[in-house]
């Protein structure tokens, strides 16, 4: 269409045509379409400026037809048409002109006012300038201007350079390969046909690069480009940018803010850089790179590879097998469907495989990555992870830290390194290595081998034929349903076959191994317990006459344990309703318990003993009684010395012989007797008396209410708020972290409260109290105590005795009572009270409040401003440093220290004259004697000599005489200080 606008002029017919003869013609053409060819000279008249003529149309009819070859001025608003075949410059100088170039390589101006400026053929050279201008190019290549003005500019055919500047101009490259820059103002670009160029230049711009393999750049602004056909190259620059790639295989990069990159058709290539970016893929092989900042990825349809860069990425492969990398941040990646390569990097990861055989990577972080369904391989790092492997036979390595990994249906292989790790599998025949660490597996359905390997492991099979392994450390292992092979190995192991054929084997250790009917049970080297379940009715195997058993393959006598479920020991002696025969030695002793109560035998269980002699068949009963998970009531015989209930709400009285009792789980009531009994409550809240023995007594954890009774006894409440009595004897007692009671009773107690906040009575007797850390409340109680108030404000009331306080930290409340005490505050704002007797009281740092009570005390007020009353004994008073109060009643020596002190002399004085009270350090310019409210006029200061000042108060006596009393002496003081000496009467209220 642009072309044929520049065939216009010479279609519309001119009534005439001049030829100008030379360059300085002039016209005034008036109305009507006019022509005018020169000779000579022109003469410009009003109109005209300039080399060349002056052209002017008329009001009405201003279209006008020259030929010429010198320069041409429009001076009004005009149509012109340039006829000549050579080169032309033309001013377009006033109004809105339209001016056509036509043959030639033509120089335009369109100067002020909206022209419409036509190059035609040849090379032409068109400015807009002043004005909203449109410029066309034609089919050579032109280069155009918009300068000012919000203009239109089309290239046409050839290689153009066409220029915006300034405004909000609208730019066309048309056919051939252009040169477009925006410049100033929010443009509209189209490249057109061709290997275009472009730039948006400032402002916010609209660029398409058309047809062509195009070089787009945005620059400055929030710029939207789109590439269109061809392998565009482009670039948004500064600015939030919204860059569309187009059909084929773009480059396209964002620059550094918030930009939005879509590749679409093609093998695209986008780079967010710096920013918080959006990038999507499109329909090929797309390679995305977000850059820095928090960007979102999606692939789209293809086999595409995105990198998140720094920040907090979110990545979506979407189809096709995607490769995916989160680089530094906390980072959200999901393969979609296909076979990914994803890999989290650094920061704590959400990887998510989705379907396919996916290999999911992340070496740093506390991750959370999921395999989804497929075939997957997992590999996580040494931090903190949850894996989900999902559907699938996957294969996860879960790395050092404490793990979280489950997997779905399918065969799967887990591998965890070192870390307190929890796994779970599915169904499927699954192989798991917990690697080191305190591990829990639960394995599932399947016939699964699982290895514990280092650490107090649990393994739980789960329902299937299963090979569980525990190697080191003090392991749980559970067959569940199944023909199960359970190898404890190293350690304290507890095995439990569950239902079905199982082969247990407990290796080195104290082992606890559970056996059915139809197990096989070895304890291997350590003191071991074997526990029957009797519960099983298939006592024959299918002839009905061959004997099915529980097998134990080393049964020692001499320290192993044989229990039958649901039967105490003690009810299994020769003389009792329940019968033990042995028979045969060849194949192992076999032991078939009954019960004849009821007129006919009752078989309780079958088990055979290999390895034993005939002399070990009397010892396979031994006295001890252990107790089910039912509520148990269980009484020691004469003979029984170890009690173990396990669970439930069991009742449990010892002998004189019992030596252990084990309240297990559930809350026990538990008695020892008197022989000196080791009493264990066990978990729940236990009732435990000692007896008359030396007991040990743990409370376990829970509120346990704990009597020692008589006896030399250890007492450890443990875990739990509980309230224990030691009683009679010289006892030790303990009390864990919760707020606790304990009392020591008559004797020499050993008393620790530990952590919480405690209450505390060591009873008679000289005991020895640690009140441990938290706001404790101690009673010493009679006798001579050594209390430590240790860390916290606790409150402590020595009691009589010549007892040893210190109340350490904290803020502490000391009342020393009866007795020659010696009481320490130590740190904190300590209250101290030494009642009655010679005590010794230090309030060591910070400000204290001492009070010596009767007797004769020796005081320390140490750092801080103290308050310190002396009481009616011959005290000694050292202030210390600080800022003093102290209040004298009785005699005694007082030295102030440094600081601003005050001393109150109480109206209780001496009357026989003597000197009673000594005050050395007074400073007659910082330290100030108070006395009694409206005593002030009785007082006064006598010169004593070398003995210093005495302060006196007087009195009148009955007969009208004067009675004198030294009140106070001032040492080290002469006459010339008598001036400086400050008496002031009582304010306030003194203690």
């Amino acid at each position: 269409m642009f072309f044929l606008l520049l065939l216009i002029p010479l279609l519309l017919g001119f009534a005439f045509f001049f030829d100008f003869g030379g360059p300085d013609d002039g016209m005034d053409g008036s109305d009507g379409d006019d022509n005018q060819g020169g000779g000579g000279t022109i003469d410009p008249g009003d109109n005209g400026t300039g080399t060349g003529g002056g052209v002017n149309g008329g009001p009405d009819d201003p279209n006008v037809t020259v030929d010429n070859t010198g320069a041409i001025y429009l001076t009004d608003q005009i149509d012109l048409y340039y006829a000549g075949a050579g080169a032309q410059e033309i001013h377009a100088l006033q109004g809105d002109d339209t001016v056509s170039g036509q043959l030639g390589d033509d120089t335009i101006f369109g100067e002020e006012g909206n022209d419409e400026l036509y190059g035609g053929f040849g090379q032409d050279y068109i400015e807009g300038n002043a004005g909203n201008d449109s410029l066309y190019g034609s089919f050579d290549d032109d280069e155009l201007h918009g300068n000012g003005g919000n203009d239109f500019v089309s290239g046409g055919g050839g290689n153009d350079d066409i220029f915006g500047e300034d405004g909000t101009d609208t730019l066309q490259g048309d056919a051939g390969d252009d040169t477009i820059d925006g410049g100033a103002g929010n443009d509209t670009i189209d490249g057109g046909i061709g290997v275009d160029t472009i730039e948006g230049g400032l402002g916010d711009d609209t660029i398409q690069g058309g047809n062509g393999n195009d070089q787009v750049s945005g620059d400055a602004g929030d710029d939207a480009l789109f590439g269109g056909f061809g392998d565009d190259t482009l670039t948004g620059g500064a600015g939030e940018d919204d860059i569309t790639g187009g059909s084929g295989a773009d480059d396209i990069s964002g620059g550094a803010d918030d930009d939005i990159l879509r590749g679409n058709g093609g093998a695209d290539t986008l780079a967010g850089d710096a920013g918080n970016d959006m990038l999507y893929g499109g329909s090929e092989n797309d390679d995305l790179d977000g850059g820095d900042g928090d960007d979102t990825l999606n692939g789209g349809i293809g086999n595409d590879t995105l990198n998140g860069g720094a920040g907090q990425d979110t990545i979506v492969g979407f189809d096709g097998d995607d490769v995916a990398l989160g680089g530094d941040g906390d980072d959200d990646i999901s393969g979609g469907n296909g076979n990914d390569t994803l890999n989290g990097e650094a920061g704590n990861d959400y990887v998510q495989g989705d379907a396919g055989n996916d290999t999911i990577t992340d070496l740093s972080g506390d991750n959370d990555l999921r395999g989804g369904t497929g075939d997957d391989t997992i590999t996580a790092g040494d931090g903190d992870d949850q894996i989900r492997g999902g559907d699938g036979d996957d294969t996860i390595d879960g790395g050092d830290g404490d793990n979280a990994i489950w997997t779905g249906a399918g065969d799967d292989d887990v591998v965890s390194g070192t870390g307190n790790d929890t796994i779970n599998t599915d169904v499927g025949n699954d192989t798991v290595d917990a690697g080191a660490g305190d591990d829990t597996v639960y394995a599932g359905d399947g016939d699964d081998e699982v290895d514990g390997w280092t650490g107090n492991d649990l393994l739980d099979g789960g329902d299937g034929n299963d090979l569980l392994l525990g190697y080191d450390g003090d392991d749980d292992l559970r067959g569940g349903d199944g023909n199960d092979t359970l190898l404890g190995e190293n350690g304290d192991d507890v095995l439990d076959g569950g239902a079905g054929i199982d082969t247990l084997d407990g290796g080195a250790g104290d082992d606890t191994i559970y056996l059915d009917i139809g197990d096989t049970g070895s304890g291997g080297a350590g003191a071991d317990t074997f526990i029957v379940d009797n519960s099983d009715p298939d006592y024959y195997l299918a002839d009905g006459t061959t004997p099915n058993v529980a097998v134990i393959e080393d049964f020692d006598v001499t320290q192993d344990i044989l229990q039958i479920e649901g039967l105490n020991a003690n009810d299994l002696g020769l003389d009792g309703p329940l019968a033990v025969n042995t028979t045969g030695l060849d194949a192992g002793l076999l032991l078939t318990i009954t019960d004849s109560s009821s007129g006919s035998d009752v078989v309780y269980a079958r088990i055979l003993l290999k390895g034993l002699s005939d002399a070990d068949a009397d010892s396979i009963v031994g006295p001890d009684i252990f107790g089910t998970n039912d509520d148990d009531d269980l009484s020691a015989n004469s003979t029984a010395n170890t009690i173990i209930a396990r669970d439930g709400d069991d009742t449990i009285a010892g002998g004189i012989l019992t030596d252990l009792i084990e309240g297990g789980d559930g809350d026990d009531v538990i008695t020892g007797g008197d022989g000196g009994t080791s009493l264990q409550g066990g978990n729940g809240n236990d009732t435990i008396f000692g007896g008359e023995g030396d007991d040990d007594i743990l409370g376990n954890p829970g509120d346990d209410m704990i009597d020692g009774g008589g006896g030399d006894d250890t007492i450890d409440g443990m875990g739990g708020a509980d309230e224990a009595d030691g009683g009679d004897g010289n006892d030790t007692m303990f009390g864990g972290t919760n707020d606790d009671i304990l009392r020591g009773g008559a004797g020499d107690d050993i008393i620790e409260g530990n952590g919480g906040n405690d209450t505390i009575d060591g009873g008679d007797g000289e005991d020895d109290i640690d009140a441990g850390a938290g706001d404790d409340t101690v009673t010493g109680g009679a006798g001579n105590d050594t209390i430590f108030g240790d860390t916290g404000g606790d409150t402590i009331d020595a009691g009589d005795g010549n007892d040893y306080v210190d109340g350490w930290s904290g803020s502490d409340v000391i009342d020393g009572g009866a007795g020659n005490d010696t009481l320490l505050g130590y740190d904190g704002g300590d209250i101290i009270r030494g009642g009655d007797g010679d005590d010794i009281i230090n309030g060591e740092a910070m400000g204290d409040t001492l009070d010596g009570g009767a007797g004769d005390d020796d005081i320390s007020g140490g750092s801080g401003d103290d308050t310190i009353e002396t009481g009616t004994g011959n005290d000694t008073v050292n202030a210390g440093s600080g800022n003093d109060f102290v209040a004298v009643e009785g005699v005694g020596e007082i030295t102030l220290g440094d600081g601003d002190d005050t001393i109150f002399v109480r109206n209780e004085v001496g009357t026989d004259g003597t000197n009673d009270r000594v005050v050395t350090d007074f400073n007659t310019a910082d330290d100030v004697v108070m006395v009694p409210a409206g005593e002030l006029g009785n007082y006064s200061i006598v010169d004593g000599g070398t003995d210093g000042l005495y302060l006196l108060w007087t009195t009148s006596s009955v007969g009208g005489g004067v009675a004198a009393s030294v009140a106070l002496t001032l040492q080290g003081l002469t006459v010339a200080d008598i001036p400086n000496v400050t008496i002031q009467e009582e304010p306030i209220a003194v203690p």
